[in-house]
C-alpha cells in the first residue's frame, strides 16, 4: 500500500464504481467494557458461484500473501458455500453494517 493511503481510502475509492456497494461493520463495545481481540469481524472466506467456499487463515493484504505461512482450503461443496453466504448476509444486513461514506473520516479503534 502506498504511504499515506490507508485501507479505508482504498475502500472509499470503490464507492465510486457504479453498481458497487461497500459497507463497513462496527461492533459496539461490550457493556462490561473493552475485551481484547473480541467483538471484531475477522472472517477470512469467500464463496464463488454458489459452489465453492475458500476458507483461510490469511488476512487479505499483500504482506500476508507474500510473507506469511497460512492455510487455505478450497471446498467444492454447494451446501458449505451456501452456509458462507448466509453468514455474510446476516452481517451485511445487520444493524452493525452501514454503507461506507466516502466523505466521512473513520477513526480506528485502539488495538491491543
Amino acid at each position: 500500500m502506498e504511504p499515506g493511503f490507508s485501507a479505508v481510502d482504498h475502500l472509499k475509492s470503490l464507492t465510486l464504481i457504479p453498481n458497487l456497494e461497500v459497507r463497513i461493520a462496527s461492533i459496539p463495545e461490550s457493556s462490561k467494557g473493552h475485551i481484547p481481540f473480541a467483538r471484531v469481524v475477522h472472517s477470512k472466506y469467500m464463496t464463488v458461484d454458489g459452489n465453492l467456499l475458500w476458507l483461510g487463515t490469511s488476512n487479505w493484504s499483500e504482506d500476508y500473501f507474500a510473507d506469511s505461512r497460512n492455510v487455505e482450503l478450497i471446498l467444492r461443496d454447494p451446501s458449505l458455500a451456501a452456509q458462507g453466504d448466509r453468514i455474510f448476509d446476516r452481517l451485511w444486513n445487520s444493524p452493525f453494517a452501514s454503507r461506507l461514506d466516502p466523505t466521512k473520516t473513520y477513526v480506528p479503534r485502539v488495538r491491543d
